[in-house]
């Protein structure tokens, strides 16, 4: 039935109706993954509101809510805990007892008259492609409700995962690099079509303080690169001396998935190598144990590390990390309603 989905909201809104009542589930709610991060690149709520199966508008303040307690290291059940553990599926009143007791759960759930949460982790070929969670509106889920989840993960994970990679591969996932030029005053001489379209996602008050410092940084250092926030992904800014023109500076400006905008906010904010092999370890969900057997360091020097890191992005906890990541790499996207591949890009809306 799910098969051969040509896009994200089909595959989900087909399955729902099939996994959800073989649980005795009244909502869920399907998310896309970005493999590299686990953070969310997509989300989609389907209850049943007495009409049938249908998606909700989305309520971003109580999404980012969830986001922030979804990161915070001591939830239970969460995406990364699933990952970290090898588990598929999981529900709350089996390993927790008393729901309640878990802070996204109160805050969120149970005011909608949820009581209890069954997370399906929807991994192939080692990796996470997506997430699905249910929600009962009368009692608990039972073992058996967790096996019949664990039997129908695979078959949606890979066809998740087929759907994502076809995407990936159906058109290009971002608009073309630009380039411009600016003189020794940082005013554009030159610019290509591309560039304009992609500094034109970004805001107008920020664009030109931005090429004005990246040239200022060129023509100190002979090379210099930014980040800059854009409608559907971060934007990257790439400067180098222009030759045949005193002072001038060309500038390469083009979209960035996850892949290349996390590194680059790891040297924007200036971390040594171990830091950065801390942070991504992290962000992909790793405990400061696993971290550490992973680096074959003490735990003690991570948690230094993170603590080092932290201080540096301004904030205080993985989980305003996350957020911040979320903020720079995948909010835009979202909030532009873009559907994304498996790589952390967003495919150009129509």
């Amino acid at each position: 039935m799910v098969a051969g989905s040509e896009s994200i909201d089909h595959l989900f809104t087909v399955a729902d109706p099939v996994l959800r009542p073989a649980v005795g589930a009244v909502g869920g709610a399907w998310s896309t993954l970005d493999p590299l991060t686990l953070l969310d690149t997509r989300c989609q709520l389907i209850f049943d509101l007495g009409d049938g199966p249908q998606p909700l508008p989305q309520d971003v303040a109580r999404e980012r809510r969830l986001f922030e307690l979804e990161w915070l290291d001591e939830a239970p059940n969460t995406f990364t805990d699933l990952w970290r553990s090898g588990r598929t599926a999981a529900a709350l009143s089996i390993d927790i007892g008393d729901p309640s007791t878990v802070p996204r759960f109160a805050e969120l759930l149970a005011p909608l008259g949820a009581t209890d949460e069954l997370r399906v982790l929807l991994r192939a070929a080692g990796a996470a492609w997506g997430v699905l969670c249910l929600y009962r509106a009368v009692g608990t889920f039972s073992a058996s409700d967790v096996a019949v989840a664990e039997a129908c993960a695979p078959v949606l994970a890979v066809e998740l995962r087929a759907l994502l990679l076809r995407l990936a591969s159906a058109g290009p996932t971002a608009t073309a690099p630009g380039s411009l030029l600016l003189d020794a005053d940082d005013a554009t001489i030159v610019t290509s079509p591309q560039a304009e379209s992609l500094l034109g996602e970004a805001d107008e008050a920020v664009v030109g303080p931005t090429l004005r410092s990246l040239a200022a940084a060129t023509r100190r250092r002979g090379a210099a690169s930014a980040l800059m926030p854009a409608r559907r992904a971060m934007v990257s800014l790439h400067g180098a001396p222009a030759k045949g023109l005193d002072g001038g500076v060309m500038v390469v400006v083009q979209h960035v998935g996850a892949d290349r905008v996390v590194p680059l906010l790891m040297a924007r904010l200036g971390l040594t190598d171990s830091e950065s092999r801390v942070v991504e370890l992290v962000l992909r969900g790793e405990s400061r144990v696993s971290a550490a057997r992973s680096l074959g360091i003490s735990v003690h020097t991570v948690g230094d590390h993170l603590s080092a890191v932290y201080g540096k992005a301004g904030v205080s906890s993985r989980a305003e990390l996350c957020a911040l990541v979320f903020d720079l790499v995948y909010l835009p996207g979202r909030d532009e309603g873009a559907t994304p591949d498996a790589f952390g890009h967003y495919l150009p809306v129509d």
